[in-house]
């Protein structure tokens, strides 16, 4: 797991005016809190962070985060996005002791091709990340799930995956990916539908109309009686 530093600086202005200024001189209003200690408002360099994110990713990046002349062991915890521009509106730091157990959720790995799926099955992922707990020097990049051996019908269970020095907390029953089998769809043909003959007679409608003027449609009625 890479640990880096990243310089950041003590900020006492709140509210939106004044993280709106901060955002117009590019930096990114953030928080560091845990370990029973006062949170503190911080800022960071958006060039430096987006650098970081781009070569780290956003999954349990450990870092030194240094304010003045003290380093503190910390990890991302959140990034908050803009909804539209994806850029970085806040930052979550959550102090961490590297000799306790932390809990966060890793991201999982699916390599291969099923077999089921080179029959014309589907893979279905139904979850992408997982639950642990571990020291923090032993959080995972990501942990790796072999999926080649899944025929048509077989699935992969949290029970299944084995992890060195990490405690899986997610339920062991939850199912991670299925293989399911292809879904059959019957296309009538037009034979059995008739659409070639309803086709044919709205095309000789069409034709007719086209040669000769249109008539009106013979109305049967009762013969009218001699005497009227």
């Amino acid at each position: 797991m890479k640990e880096l530093v990243l310089a950041a600086e003590k900020r006492t202005g709140t509210g939106k005016s004044e993280t709106r200024k901060m955002r117009a001189n590019d930096l990114i209003p953030g928080i560091v809190y845990g370990l029973k200690k006062e949170p503190e408002m911080v800022t960071v360099g958006s060039r430096e962070m987006i650098k970081l994110i781009h070569s780290t990713g956003r999954d349990n990046v450990l870092l030194d985060l240094k304010l003045g002349s003290n380093k503190t062991k910390v990890i991302l915890k959140d990034i908050q996005l803009h909804p539209v521009t994806d850029r970085m509106l806040h930052l979550d730091f959550q102090r961490i002791d590297m000799n306790k157990p932390l809990q966060v959720q890793v991201p999982l790995h699916f390599e291969g091709k099923a077999a089921g799926v080179k029959e014309g099955g589907v893979m279905e992922v139904l979850r992408r990340d997982i639950l642990v707990s571990c020291l923090p020097g032993d959080i995972p990049s990501n942990i790796s799930i072999n999926v080649e051996a899944l025929n048509i019908g077989d699935s992969l269970h949290v029970s299944d995956i084995a992890a060195q020095n990490v405690e899986i907390l997610t339920e062991p029953e939850r199912t991670l990916v299925v293989v399911a089998p292809p879904t059959v769809v019957k296309v009538a043909t037009t034979a059995e539908e008739g659409v070639e003959g309803e086709e044919g007679e709205v095309a000789e409608g069409a034709e007719a109309a086209e040669g000769e003027e249109p008539t009106e449609p013979e109305v049967i009625t009762e013969k009218k009686k001699d005497d009227e």
